[in-house]
C-alpha cells in the first residue's frame, strides 16, 4: 500500500525513472561487453527494465495489498541482474561480484516468485529460500574467502540442478494448496516460475561447464547461453504478472456477468450458485442481514448469529445501494485479498442482490412465523399433558371414590326403590369410567410422554382390528413433532376404519436430514378427499404451520397413500 500511495497516478512517470536507472546500472555493468559486442550488450539492460517494468503491471494489485513485496523484489533483481556482466571486466573483485550478483538473482526471483499472490511464506517455502540461500551463499563465501572460482567446487552444477528442481516441487506443492480465485491467478506466476527455474538451473549448469569466471572459459558458448537466458528473462516478470491480473479481471467480469443474468425473481440458491461458479469455490455460502432479527440468516431465513472469521473462513460484505450492506460471502480465507473485488463488482448489479434479500427477508419472517407455531405446538402438548394429569389425579380419583360411595350405599339401604337407583347410578358410573379413562389417554397418551411415537403407535396398533405392518425409527424427535405425528396417525386410522375398507395397513417412519418422514398406506377402495375430510385438513394446515409437508394420494379402487414431512428443528 505504502508503495502504491508512493507511486500515485504518476505511476508510469515514476517507473520510468526507476527503469532508466536500471538501464544505466546495466550500461555501467557491461561496458566491456557494450565494447565487444553491443547486440548482447542490450539484453542485460532490457531484462533490467523488464524486471522494473513489473512494478507497473502490480500497480493496481498494490492498490489491494497484494503486490508489495513481490513488486519490491522484483526491482531489486532488476538492478542486481546487471552485475552477472561485471566479468567482463576482467579483475578478481570484478568477477567475484559478478558472481555474488548472480547468487543474489535468482534467490530474489525466487523469493517473489514464492510470495506472490498472498505476499507471505508458508513452512515448506521459507524452508526451501532458506536451504537455496545456504547452499548458494556458504559457497560464495568460501570461494570469496579463497579468491577462488567455481571450478574448485566439485559437482557444484549438479548441485544447482538440484536446487532447480526442488523449487519446482515447491512450487507444485503452493499449486494445490491454493484455489478458486487465488489458484487462476497463481497459474501464470507459476508457469514463469517453473521457466525461470529451468532456465536458471541450466544456465547456470551450462556456464559452469563452460568455465565461466575462469581464464579457459568457452566465451561463445557463454554468450549463447547469456543471450537464451536474457531473452527468457525479460518477458517472464512482467507477461506472467500481466496475465495473472488479467486473469482476474476476468474473474471480476464473471461474476459481474453471473449476477447480471439472474433474473428479477431469481431465488437465493441461484446466486449463490452463481456465486460459486464464477468464484471456482463450492463450500462459499451468503448470509443475509435480518432487520426483524437482528442477526444475519442463510437462505432459508434461518438465523445463524454474527459469523466470525477463522483459520479456514473469510467474510466479505456484499453491498447494493448507497454503503448498504445487506449480505456476507463466506468464503474461504484465500480470497481475502478479493474483498474490494466484490464491493466493486456486487454493487453494480444491484436489482439481483435486492431482490434475492428481500426473497431472504420473507423467508426469515416466515421462518420467524414457523418457529412461533413450532412453540405453540409445543405448548399445546404440554398443556395436554397438564390437563391428561389433572383429570387422572383429579376427576378420575373423584369418580372411583363416588363408586366406592355408591357401593356402599347399596349395602347399606333398604328401600327397594332407592337401591335401583343406586344401582342405575353405579351402571352408568361403570360406563362412564372406561370413556373417561381414554379421553385422557387421546389427551396425552402415556406411551408417546415416556417412551416417544414409536411406541405410542404400537400400542395404538394393538387396539385396531385390522392388520398393520410397522416399519418404525426408534430416533426420537422433538415432543412437539411427535405429537403431530401421532394426531395424523389416529386421524389416519380413523378414517381408514370408517371409509377406506382396509385389510392392509403399512406405517413407515423415520428421520432425515432433519426431518420426520411419516407414510401411511393401506389396501382400501380409496378415493379419500382431503378436502373432505375436516381432520386431515386441519392437520395439514397445523402441519403446513410448522414448515412441513403433508400430502395424499388415492386414487379410486388403487389404495390411499398419506405422506408427511415434518422439520425437527
Amino acid at each position: 500500500m505504502a508503495i502504491a500511495r508512493l507511486l500515485g497516478r504518476h505511476a508510469g512517470f515514476h517507473v520510468s525513472l526507476l527503469a532508466l536507472a536500471a538501464a544505466a546500472v546495466s550500461v555501467l555493468c557491461a561496458w566491456p561487453l557494450w565494447m565487444r559486442a553491443p547486440g548482447l550488450a542490450l539484453i542485460p539492460a532490457f531484462v533490467a527494465v523488464s524486471f522494473c517494468g513489473s512494478l507497473l503491471v502490480l500497480n493496481d494489485e498494490l492498490g489491494r495489498g497484494r503486490g508489495g513485496a513481490t513488486s519490491i523484489l522484483l526491482v531489486a533483481a532488476g538492478f542486481i541482474w546487471p552485475t552477472n556482466y561485471l566479468y567482463e571486466w576482467g579483475n578478481p573483485l570484478a568477477i567475484h561480484l559478478s558472481m555474488i550478483g548472480s547468487t543474489l538473482f535468482w534467490w530474489l526471483s525466487a523469493c517473489a516468485c514464492l510470495m506472490y499472490p498472498q505476499q507471505r511464506l508458508q513452512g515448506a517455502e521459507r524452508g526451501y529460500l532458506i536451504a537455496m540461500a545456504a547452499g548458494l551463499g556458504v559457497p560464495e563465501i568460501y570461494l570469496i574467502l579463497t579468491g577462488r572460482t567455481y571450478d574448485a567446487l566439485p559437482y557444484f552444477d549438479y548441485w544447482i540442478l538440484a536446487i532447480g528442481v526442488g523449487f519446482l516441487g515447491v512450487m507444485s506443492m503452493r499449486y494445490r494448496r491454493y484455489k478458486g480465485v487465488a489458484r487462476r491467478t497463481l497459474l501464470p506466476v507459476l508457469v514463469s516460475g517453473v521457466g525461470l527455474s529451468l532456465t536458471g538451473a541450466f544456465s547456470w549448469f551450462l556456464l559452469l561447464s563452460s568455465g565461466v569466471y575462469t581464464p579457459y572459459v568457452d566465451q561463445k558458448l557463454v554468450d549463447v547461453v547469456l543471450c537464451v537466458q536474457g531473452i527468457l528473462l525479460i518477458g517472464a516478470a512482467p507477461i506472467s504478472l500481466a496475465i495473472g491480473g488479467l486473469r482476474r479481471r476476468f474473474i471480476q467480469a464473471s461474476v459481474a456477468d453471473a449476477l447480471a443474468r439472474l433474473p428479477p425473481d431469481a431465488p437465493p440458491e441461484a446466486l449463490q450458485q452463481a456465486l460459486r461458479l464464477a468464484l471456482h469455490d463450492d463450500r462459499l455460502e451468503i448470509l443475509y442481514w435480518s432487520p426483524n432479527h437482528d442477526e444475519y440468516v442463510d437462505s432459508d431465513g434461518r438465523p445463524v448469529g454474527r459469523p466470525e472469521e477463522d483459520a479456514d473462513k473469510v467474510l466479505i460484505r456484499l453491498y447494493a445501494g448507497e454503503n448498504r450492506a445487506m449480505a456476507v460471502l463466506v468464503a474461504d480465507r484465500q480470497l481475502a485479498s478479493e474483498a474490494a473485488l466484490f464491493g466493486d463488482v456486487v454493487s453494480a448489479p444491484r436489482q439481483p442482490v435486492l431482490a434475492v434479500w428481500l426473497q431472504v427477508h420473507d423467508r426469515a419472517n416466515q421462518e420467524q412465523q414457523r418457529l412461533l407455531n413450532r412453540r405453540l405446538e409445543e405448548e399445546r402438548w404440554k398443556e395436554r399433558q397438564r390437563l391428561g394429569r389433572d383429570l387422572h389425579d383429579g376427576v378420575q380419583q373423584h369418580l372411583y371414590t363416588l363408586g366406592v360411595s355408591l357401593a356402599l350405599a347399596s349395602d347399606q339401604v333398604t328401600d327397594g326403590q332407592a337401591a335401583e337407583s343406586i344401582g342405575r347410578a353405579k351402571r352408568q358410573l361403570s360406563a362412564i369410567l372406561p370413556a373417561f379413562r381414554d379421553l385422557i389417554h387421546e389427551l396425552a397418551p402415556p406411551e408417546l410422554a415416556r417412551n416417544g411415537l414409536a411406541c405410542a403407535i404400537h400400542a395404538l396398533v394393538e387396539r385396531q382390528p385390522i392388520s398393520v405392518d410397522l416399519h418404525l425409527d426408534t430416533t426420537r424427535p422433538p415432543s412437539s413433532v411427535e405429537y403431530i405425528a401421532y394426531l395424523i396417525t389416529c386421524e389416519a386410522f380413523t378414517n381408514i376404519l370408517k371409509h377406506a375398507n382396509a385389510s392392509q395397513v403399512v406405517i413407515t417412519t423415520r428421520t432425515c436430514e432433519h426431518d420426520l418422514e411419516l407414510m401411511i398406506s393401506d389396501n382400501g377402495i380409496g378415493g379419500a378427499d382431503m378436502n373432505r375430510s375436516r381432520g386431515l385438513a386441519g392437520l395439514r394446515d397445523r402441519v403446513h404451520s410448522v414448515g412441513g409437508h403433508l400430502s395424499l394420494v388415492s386414487p379410486s379402487g388403487g389404495g390411499t397413500l398419506l405422506e408427511v414431512r415434518i422439520p425437527c428443528e
